[in-house]
């Protein structure tokens, strides 16, 4: 069992940061289900990512 949770929190996971919505919120829900993120713009680590995570944001116009 403790494999698997180390397995967890190697996994490369991204947020994409593109400076809007509530990215604090999304990084503390992906800690609390036992998984690490890190947010990121640069186009290296977002190229390399296992997992990329592109949020949502509630103002479309601003996120445009």
């Amino acid at each position: 069992m403790e494999d698997i949770v180390q397995d967890r929190l190697k996994k490369n996971i991204i947020l994409i940061d593109y400076k809007v919505g509530n990215i604090g919120s999304i990084i503390n829900m992906i800690k609390k289900i036992g998984y690490e993120a890190k947010l990121s713009d640069n186009q290296k680590e977002i190229s390399s990512a296992e997992k990329l995570i592109l949020p949502g944001v509630g103002a479309f116009d601003e996120g445009m």
